[in-house]
């Protein structure tokens, strides 16, 4: 009954979703002008074709190092707590 519920759930967040996404790709002016002075700006400062990478990797670098940091210290933190776990229980 639990598994039922969830996938109903599952099947009107996703129907959401595509509504929202979908009326959002037909309305150019919900950003206004916003997308063009991105686009035209990555170009002129950066030299990028890609905007995304541009913003992610040129405006935003020191941000993007400070993720990564924090990801690779989760990673690592991840993998000292099962190692230790394993040698417990080949002690045992």
């Amino acid at each position: 009954m639990q598994k039922r519920i969830a996938y109903i759930i599952l099947i009107l967040l996703l129907a959401i979703f595509s509504f929202v996404g979908f009326k959002m790709g037909e309305k150019s002016e919900v950003f206004g002008d916003a997308s063009q002075i991105i686009i035209n700006e990555t170009m002129s400062k950066t030299g990028a074709i890609n905007s995304v990478t541009a913003t992610v990797f040129d405006f935003r670098g020191y941000d993007t190092l400070g993720e990564a940091i924090v990801l690779f210290t989760a990673i690592c933190g991840v993998a000292a707590v099962l190692r230790e776990e394993k040698k417990a229980k080949e002690e045992n």
